[in-house]
């Protein structure tokens, strides 16, 4: 297990590489890339099948991948782009039974918060590389000429530093010693991803903030506060604590121009009304197709599954993919996948709600961080579906894992009655 873990990460780190080098190192569209994405595609697969002794424990998402790729095989026009977006989305929704049957020890959380270091590591040079030498995409820029350029890293990389935002308290846990460099790597992370003024981004960065809060306020109110010897699992100097306040402001000051010559780029965007938004204008269009349309069959599993380019509200969109998750599952799989679309992700909150034992909850610290990084992650997930998550790898992928190895930790301690599991702490 520990290998197969081992390797999953390594994937993970080779798969963030590789969005930083495809179009800049590597041609896009090259073979390796092709390659690599079957070879990981393939790889969860062999660990959810051959390597799960909990197979039949997460057999609705089984079902409802399956469900998916017999769509493609009957309604896709185009079966290279349809496999290869249902290859990206099935490594997402199988990482999660692979959290829950690898991450299950106090090792596997270290190495893990190594992964997310990994992580911040490559987001930093990837954005000072993209800004000397304005590598990267079509979306370089976002908002215009002053923006701060992400390369190749755009929502992928943005996503996932809200996902390192909202673990850095349950990292802590693991990393009593964890090095000052650290929390300034997550400190410019999020400064970054909020001057990029990607609005639902911030809106993520924001939630992320106010649920933890809210959170810990509930959980202390019902559960009775931490005493200090129970809650302090990270100690940081008080030298420590003044270089990130400084290190905090002096940021702000230097990304404060960049982030006004943003907000100006933006300014007509971030102020146009909600029903002008053109992924509010494609859900309009992809519900009139649905209501309107005379055959059955295709209101009930829908059209071109997983091909959603000039699709869908009779190709008035020109090149444009569809940007919600909502709207590509109701467009490719009709209102049976939309259904079955969000029976899935509620089935990922309700058998983590049934596992938490309020026991637990009162007299350990660390299931109150994991029961707060959970729902946050699950949360921020489903918000950020407004921006067409399903389109992306790495971000959806890593949050599911790590959502599947804090539902571990409960699961494993359902029972507790004033004795941990050796499992997770």
């Amino acid at each position: 297990m520990r290998r197969s873990l081992l390797i999953l990460y390594i994937l993970f780190i080779v798969y963030y590489v590789l969005m930083m080098a495809n179009g800049i190192v590597i041609e896009k569209g090259a073979p390796i890339v092709l390659g690599f994405n079957i070879l990981f595609f393939a790889y969860m697969v062999f660990i959810n099948v051959l390597r799960n002794p909990f197979f039949l424990k997460f057999s609705i998402i089984y079902l409802y991948l399956l469900f998916i790729l017999m769509l493609i095989l009957n309604t896709s026009t185009e079966y290279y782009e349809s496999l290869r977006m249902f290859a990206k989305y099935a490594i997402a929704m199988l990482a999660f039974p692979a959290g829950f049957n690898l991450i299950h020890s106090k090792e596997a959380y270290k190495n893990l918060e190594r992964v997310v270091v990994v992580f911040m590591f490559l987001f930093i040079v990837n954005y000072i590389l993209s800004s000397l030498f304005h590598l990267g995409g079509a979306n370089v820029s976002y908002g215009g000429d002053t923006s701060i350029e992400t390369g190749n890293l755009f929502d992928e990389a943005l996503y996932l530093n809200v996902c390192t935002m909202i673990l850095t308290p349950l990292l802590l846990m693991y990393s009593r010693r964890m090095k000052l460099y650290k929390l300034l790597m997550v400190l410019l992370c999020i400064i970054i991803s909020i001057v990029c003024l990607k609005r639902m981004v911030i809106l993520c960065v924001l939630l992320a903030i106010i649920t933890y809060l809210v959170l810990n306020f509930f959980m202390n109110a019902r559960y009775g506060k931490l005493t200090n010897r129970e809650g302090k699992h990270f100690h940081l100097s008080l030298a420590g604590k003044f270089i990130i306040i400084v290190s905090a402001l002096v940021m702000a000051v230097m990304y404060s121009g960049i982030f006004m010559d943003q907000l100006e780029a933006r300014a007509d965007e971030l102020r146009r009304r909600l029903e002008d938004e053109t992924r509010v204008e494609e859900m309009s269009a992809i519900y009139e197709d649905f209501f309107n349309n005379e055959d059955g069959s295709v209101a009930l599993f829908g059209k071109e599954t997983f091909n959603t380019v000039g699709t869908y509200a009779n190709g008035s969109f020109g090149d444009r993919m569809i940007h919600t998750n909502f709207g590509i599952m109701l467009n490719g799989t009709g209102f049976i996948g939309l259904s079955f679309y969000i029976l899935v992700n509620f089935f990922f909150l309700f058998i983590f709600i049934n596992v938490c034992n309020r026991k637990l909850l009162v007299a350990e610290p660390a299931a109150r961080k994991m029961c707060i990084a959970y729902l946050s992650l699950w949360l921020v997930y489903n918000v950020a579906s407004f921006s067409g998550t399903i389109w992306l790898t790495i971000y959806p992928a890593f949050s599911f894992l790590v959502q599947g190895g804090i539902y571990r930790f409960f699961w494993d301690n359902r029972f507790y009655n004033g004795q941990l599991k050796a499992t997770g702490v």
